[in-house]
């Protein structure tokens, strides 16, 4: 028997998901309360937390390091803006070093 943590009930150790990264071997939250893994909704479709838009899994670079899904978390059109962004900054940086020099 174990105690969820939002609910606040006792059920048996069938009741959670495993996880072995906890020292009990099954996850904090039961089953009820444990939020939809990693925003995918089936196997063809996926929410990306970013946009929040409901995208195919084509629309989604892959990730070796993620083990559940193989898929990064984001979608592509928020990866790239992500990048974007970064490469921008990065050439602002550059100027600045270029014309202290």
């Amino acid at each position: 028997m174990k105690f969820c943590k939002k609910c606040r009930t006792k059920l048996p150790l069938t009741a959670f998901y495993k996880n072995e990264y906890i020292a009990s071997g099954v996850s904090t939250y039961c089953m009820q309360c444990e939020p939809i893994e990693e925003n995918v909704l089936s196997d063809k479709v996926r929410i990306c937390p970013k946009c929040l838009r409901l995208l195919p899994l084509i629309a989604f670079y892959k990730n070796r390091k993620n083990k559940k899904s193989g898929l990064m978390c984001y979608c592509k059109e928020c990866q790239r803006k992500k990048h974007y962004k970064y490469d921008k900054s990065l050439i602002h940086l550059d100027k600045a070093k270029f014309i202290f020099l």
